[in-house]
C-alpha cells in the first residue's frame, strides 16, 4: 500500500463502490494522511480524526513502517482487513462505506 498508493486508493474506490477520486482529491489524500502530517495536525491539537484521545493525539501515531499495524489490532480486526483489501466485503459493509466515504467527500472535499 504505501509503495503506490495512488494505485492503492483506487482500488479501495472500486472495492468499497465509492466514486473513483480526481486527482485532486487523490494528492489531498495522500498529501494530508502522510505520517508527518498527521502527527504534526495532531500536536497543534486537531482532533478531527481522533476527537476522543484529548492531549494524547500525537500518541496514536506509530513507528509508520510497512506492516507495523498488525501490532495494534486484534485478529479479527486484521481479519476484516485482509478481506477488505482482498475484495471480499460483504455487500452491507461495502453499502455502509460508500455512504460513510461519499458523505464525507460532499462535506470536506
Amino acid at each position: 500500500m504505501k509503495a503506490d498508493i495512488e494505485i492503492t486508493l483506487q482500488s479501495l474506490s472500486e472495492i468499497l463502490l465509492v466514486e473513483q477520486l480526481s486527482a485532486q482529491e487523490t494528492r489531498r489524500v495522500i498529501d494530508e494522511t502522510s505520517l508527518a502530517s498527521l502527527r504534526k495536525r495532531a500536536e497543534q491539537g486537531d482532533r478531527s480524526f481522533y476527537w476522543g484521545a484529548g492531549n494524547k493525539n500525537s500518541q496514536l501515531f506509530h513507528k509508520g513502517e510497512v506492516g507495523g499495524y498488525r501490532d495494534y489490532f486484534n485478529s479479527n480486526n486484521l481479519n476484516d482487513l485482509s478481506k477488505i483489501s482482498k475484495g471480499q466485503i460483504s455487500s452491507i459493509s461495502r453499502l455502509y462505506y460508500n455512504f460513510a466515504f461519499t458523505l464525507r467527500r460532499k462535506l470536506f472535499f
